[in-house]
């Protein structure tokens, strides 16, 4: 699976326009929010615009290319639903490595070392923790988010040799 296979994934969860008060990414369209986007015109904003900015702020930022196909997909979603350095610290958490945020040998090597299945159910479980973190947030978000990951966990399992 490469880049155009995760964006699939996560436009299947992402796309319409929304300026919802209580959602702290503000205004946002594509998965693309304007607190982290500040100078693109979120309204405007087309599903090829959002692509190119999902393959420069999160895809190649994190260089996600050297990460199994399984694993790739789930970064970059966690990138995009919850920001990228903080995708990348939800491995380090899970795999036990210095956590900096950013993607480097050590990480790589120690998810080459643990069997896939494990390091998926670690990684996801970060992510479902943070859900959790988040209180107000999570009551109204919650069950959206958590059907995401789960759909998320059932495409990287196929993708698992």
């Amino acid at each position: 699976m490469g880049f155009d296979e995760a964006v699939r994934f996560t436009l299947s969860w992402e796309g319409a326009y929304s300026d919802d008060p209580t959602d702290p990414g503000g205004e946002t369209r594509f998965g693309i929010s304007k607190r982290f986007h500040p100078d693109v015109d979120i309204k405007a904003l087309t599903e090829e615009g959002a692509k190119a900015l999902y393959r420069v702020h999160y895809w190649d930022r994190l260089a996600l290319d050297r990460l199994p196909a399984w694993l790739s997909l789930a970064v970059f979603d966690t990138a995009v639903n919850c920001g990228p350095r903080r995708a990348v610290s939800f491995l380090q958490r899970a795999m036990k490595v210095y956590e900096d945020g950013l993607l480097g040998p050590d990480t790589l090597a120690k998810v080459g070392s643990v069997p896939p299945r494990e390091v998926l159910v670690e990684y996801l479980s970060r992510r479902a923790v943070h859900y959790a973190s988040l209180n107000d947030l999570a009551v109204r978000f919650a069950l959206g988010w958590y059907r995401r990951l789960l759909d998320l966990h059932q495409h990287c399992l196929r993708l698992i040799p």
